[in-house]
Parts: C-alpha cells; structure tokens; sequence
C-alpha cells in the first residue's frame, strides 16, 4: 500500500462518521427512546387540538341554531 494512503476502514469512518451512542445516561433514558416519546407527545398534542377544535365547532353550530 502506498504511503499515505487511506484504509478502506478509515475511509468508511470518515464518510459515515462516528456512530452514535446507544445510551447517554442510565437514569435519563435510552436515546433510542426519544424519537418514540416525541412521537407519543406529537400524537397527544394532536387529540388535544382536535379535541378543542370539535368543541370549539360545537359551541359554534349551537350559538348559531339558538340564533
């Protein structure tokens, strides 16, 4: 091999990069779990608006028919 030149191994770190850690802290959580809690915060926060949007509708249609 000539000098300075580059294993196959270390060209593949350079393009993919370090990976990353499965785990950061043992009492915060997994990182793999993030993605999922965001992901159950999202769908919760999307019930919620919907929720608030039906019944702002309601409210709505009804003060119109009591008109």
């Amino acid at each position: 091999m000539a000098s300075g030149k580059k294993t196959d191994g270390k060209n593949n770190h350079l393009l993919m990069g370090d990976p990353a850690p499965h785990s950061f802290n043992a009492v915060t959580g997994r990182v793999d779990d993030i993605p999922d809690r965001l992901l159950i915060l999202a769908n919760r926060l999307q019930r919620a608006l919907d929720s608030q949007r039906a019944a702002a509708s309601a409210t709505e249609r009804a003060q119109r028919q009591a008109n």
